[in-house]
């Protein structure tokens, strides 16, 4: 049986927003970046002229985890792009927390999906 447009465009279709747990007691939801998400988000992280990553690609990449990732129970965004200095201002420790549980989250989910 081979693959049909019909078959991948549901499977692989975004999953509702999940509640990932309380922090600083709220009710935080997360939902998976789409394909164009990530390749925008990886595009923006990289230099092409000197072909490498960009300096302050490294410093924006754990803040743009929250703002990919946090949503409301619809799904939508609870950050944008223009939240990140905000973000990276805050609290690291605290920060931590959060930025764990989303690739913990993101992990289980990934291995779900590979049938693990």
């Amino acid at each position: 049986m081979s693959l049909t447009k019909a078959t991948l465009f549901k499977k692989a279709a975004i999953s509702k927003p999940e509640l990932l747990g309380e922090f600083f007691g709220e009710d935080v939801y997360v939902k998976s970046v789409s394909e164009l998400q990530r390749s925008r988000r990886m595009a923006s992280l990289y230099d092409v002229k000197k072909e490498q990553m960009r300096p302050d690609a490294m410093q924006r990449a754990r803040c743009l985890t929250i703002v990919d990732h946090v949503c409301d129970k619809k799904g939508e965004a609870t950050f944008t792009e223009k939240d990140v200095n905000d973000i990276m201002k805050l609290d690291a420790l605290k920060i931590d927390l959060l930025i764990s549980s989303i690739e913990e989250w993101a992990d289980k989910r990934e291995k779900k999906l590979q049938g693990k």
